[in-house]
């Protein structure tokens, strides 16, 4: 009894001592002299031998094509990242859609017109008279991108790429310019800014969320 009690204890530590040798538990715990199977021998050295495999940088997404602009429209800009296309039609609606889906109308949201829920024919001119100062039709279809800090209340700038697509309503050609360009900051869009500021003005209506956070960050009077 004492012997059968004694090879229990020593069998665990039999097994821990050949467990701390790396390639030799076979032949420490049974006392074999046998040699690895050649074909595991080579499976072995094959993997030392491999190299360490490169971290890969994951493709980035695929720009979705900008879409052909609709007869009913006059202006449309398109997020090519986020696929939303913002369409401003003939008749002064305003509509967004997102991929594939259906077309929303939405309200704009203008700093002159508050009240409006389509476009003016002021705000209409106003629009005009931006694409005329900066000579849409004429403009390279891409801009170099526009290199900025970020403007006051922005933590980080993050530029999309953006097409906008201006139908000229006298001749009824189309044109595109492409910019990389953050929807928060004006600046980045580079002489497309007082378009897209207008633009802002009379339909997105960004100017009123800066106005908001302005009028919250602001002592009572």
């Amino acid at each position: 009894m004492d012997y059968a009690r004694g090879m229990r204890r020593l069998l665990p530590i039999l097994l821990l001592s050949a467990c701390d040798t790396p390639g030799t538990f076979g032949t420490d715990l049974f006392g074999t002299q046998d040699t690895l199977d050649p074909n595991e021998a080579a499976m072995i050295a094959d993997l030392e031998r491999e190299p360490e495999l490169e971290a890969t940088t994951p493709p980035e997404r695929e720009l979705a094509k900008v879409p052909t602009l609709p007869s009913s429209t006059w202006i449309q800009v398109f997020d090519r990242s986020a696929r939303i296309a913002h369409r401003i039609h003939d008749d002064g609606r305003y509509t967004v859609q997102f991929g594939e889906g259906e077309a929303q109308e939405m309200p704009i949201i203008s700093r002159s017109a508050p009240e409006r829920r389509e476009l003016s024919d002021d705000a209409r001119t106003r629009i005009l008279d931006a694409l005329e100062a900066v000579r849409f039709p004429s403009m390279a279809p891409h801009i170099t991108e526009v290199e900025q800090p970020p403007s006051e209340g922005v933590m980080v700038v993050q530029l999309h790429p953006m097409a906008i697509t201006v139908r000229n309503p006298e001749t009824g050609i189309v044109h595109t310019v492409h910019a990389k360009a953050d929807v928060r900051v004006a600046e980045t869009f580079g002489p497309l800014s007082p378009l897209w500021q207008t633009l802002d003005d009379e339909i997105f209506g960004r100017w009123l969320e800066a106005a908001v956070a302005g009028a919250a960050t602001s002592p009572p009077g």
